[in-house]
């Protein structure tokens, strides 16, 4: 008889297993990328990404890599553009995970 696990909520998970499942989405972006790296779609995730942990420069890297590599990709330009209309108008806050993880109690190297 299998036993099912039970599925926790993002707001149900502890910060350590969301750093984690981040870092692991984060690896396999990044392995899909070495594989192909003209995949538009590959490169608006990889982005998504570093904008869903706040690393202002690591986003702003990611859109530069990848607009070297499909120079020509209008949404990747348009995301592109937009995320620095957002810095510039800073609705785009710089804080990282271990500032969320601090939030909540914990801290993790």
């Amino acid at each position: 008889m299998q036993t099912r696990r039970k599925v926790m909520l993002p707001c149900q998970q502890t910060p350590l297993t969301v750093i984690a499942f981040f870092k692991r989405a984060q690896a396999t972006v990044a392995a899909g990328l070495e594989v192909m790296p003209r995949c538009v779609p590959l490169w608006i995730a990889a982005t998504q990404l570093e904008r869903q942990g706040r690393n202002i420069a690591e986003t702003r890297w990611t859109y530069i890599a990848g607009l070297r590599f499909v120079p020509f990709a209008a949404a990747l330009w348009l995301q592109a553009i937009e995320f620095e209309a957002q810095v510039a108008t800073r609705q785009v806050s710089a804080v990282s995970l271990n500032e969320i993880a601090m939030l909540h109690g914990r801290w993790y190297p």
